[in-house]
């Protein structure tokens, strides 16, 4: 099944955000995160880095924009400082 994150929680502090994901599948996938105005593809067996500006508090979700429907979702978790 290549349509999941691992994991699929993050967890993290307001403020800078880096976040490293791997798709380690032979099929396209992508990240989104709407809250923050973030949708990038990554082709298979590619990485992509990216800085996120976390909030204060609450829970983002995410998702692949091309396999959400199929369950490849997940949520980052802001813990306060």
């Amino acid at each position: 099944d290549d349509y999941y994150f691992s994991p699929a929680a993050l967890r993290g502090h307001p403020g800078q955000l880096r976040v490293r994901v791997e798709n380690t599948s032979s099929t396209l996938h992508n990240l989104t995160v709407p809250a923050l105005g973030l949708d990038r593809d990554l082709p298979p067996g590619g990485r992509v880095e990216v800085d996120l500006e976390v909030p204060a508090s609450g829970v983002l979700p995410f998702h692949c924009k091309f396999h959400g429907p199929l369950g490849q979702n997940g949520q980052l978790i802001v813990e306060p400082n």
